[in-house]
Formats: C-alpha cells, sequence, structure tokens
C-alpha cells in the first residue's frame, strides 16, 4: 500500500471497516456490491475484486473430520487439491436391501455454495426408483428447490441415506424401479435392489475406488 494517496487509503480503511461490520449485512454477495459501488470505483489504485463467494471449506473440513470418529454410517473425502471436489461413502442402511453395500457419492460444490447447492450423484450403480441408473442423478428436493444455506455436505449425505429408506415411487428417475413398487411388488424390487448391491456396492469395490 506504500505510495497510495491519503484519499485512497482512506477508502481502503472504509472498504476494511466494512468487512468488520459484515454480520449486519444481508450476505458476503450485498456486501461486495455496495463496496464496489460505494467505496472502490473512484480510485485507480484499488482495483474492483471479483466476486467469489467464501466456500465454508473450513466448516466441511471440520464436520468431516468429527464424524470420522462417530458412527454414522457417512465418510466424506475431500479433495485436498480443489475444495470443490469431495467423495463420500455412504454404509447401506439397515433393514434395507442396501444393507450389506458401500456406495460412493461424487459431490461438486459451486463457487456460489452454500447459496446453491452441490452437485450430488451416485458413482456406485443401485437399483432405486429416485436414482438414474445409468447417470446416478439423485431426485431429492433438497438439491433443488427444497436447499438452505443451513445445510452441509454431511447432512446432504443424510438425506441421502433417507432417501435410500424411504423411496419415493410416485417420482421415479428409475421407472423400472419405480413401477415395482406402485405395483405393490415389493419382493421383486427388494431382490432386484439387493442383487445389484451385492454386484456393485461390496466394501471390496469401495476400498479399491479410494
Amino acid at each position: 500500500m506504500l505510495g497510495w494517496p491519503v484519499r485512497d487509503m482512506r477508502k481502503y480503511l472504509k472498504f476494511s471497516q466494512g468487512v468488520s461490520q459484515l454480520s449486519g449485512r444481508r450476505s458476503w454477495q450485498g456486501f461486495h456490491e455496495w463496496a464496489c459501488k460505494q467505496v472502490l470505483p473512484q480510485s485507480p489504485h484499488i482495483s474492483t475484486p471479483a466476486w467469489h463467494p467464501p466456500l465454508s471449506g473450513a466448516r466441511e473440513y471440520k464436520e468431516a473430520s468429527k464424524q470420522k470418529t462417530l458412527e454414522t454410517g457417512i465418510t466424506l473425502i475431500p479433495n485436498e487439491s480443489n475444495l470443490f471436489s469431495w467423495r463420500a461413502l455412504l454404509k447401506g442402511p439397515e433393514a434395507t436391501p442396501f444393507a450389506s453395500g458401500v456406495f460412493e457419492l461424487v459431490l461438486n460444490v459451486p463457487e456460489q455454495y452454500p447459496l446453491v447447492p452441490p452437485a450430488v450423484r451416485f458413482r456406485t450403480r443401485v437399483f432405486h426408483p429416485n436414482v438414474h441408473f445409468k447417470t446416478g442423478e439423485i431426485c431429492l428436493d433438497i438439491l433443488k428447490t427444497a436447499w438452505s444455506p443451513a445445510w452441509t455436505l454431511h447432512s446432504v449425505c443424510q438425506a441421502v441415506l433417507a432417501l435410500l429408506s424411504a423411496p419415493a415411487a410416485d417420482s421415479p428417475l428409475n421407472c423400472d424401479a419405480g413401477n415395482l413398487l406402485r405395483s405393490g411388488d415389493v419382493m421383486g424390487y427388494n431382490s432386484l435392489a439387493r442383487m445389484y448391491t451385492l454386484e456393485h456396492a461390496q466394501p471390496s469395490l469401495a476400498s479399491s475406488a479410494r
């Protein structure tokens, strides 16, 4: 900052004070827009920064580390070179045809997170009415219209586990699975789901993918 005119130093200090008062503003993005309009544009010595919402990486790392010591059935694995890319290993819920399996999720976190939900899909093949059999896309409201910034990657994984336990056959991505449940053929659905779990979701396969 050496060599800046006094007026620019004052603007920089005003910008810094605004950051410290951020808790009274609606959002980081709102503050960024305010700062760029009110503080920075008139100064040739201060460039206008691009808006990059803060990824709550510290929160996610802390939660992932904490959950390693708990029997949650969820293991979150960050990409150490890219905080926007995560994997998760989910232990199949008990009393379901997925109980013996370990399922891998791919979680891609957008720059707008946590204001925008992550993109989540199954990497492991799974037979479920709300999971696309080929792409692994998941039909889950919290990943779309019901998303809240209060959700974390771990709570998203919890919601996916709940979906495995309670499939919604009325909005299927896998029509074969949905049709079996809608027709009342629960035994047929469970048999196919268990067969694919045994074929694609064994713990040894998940371990080799790490």
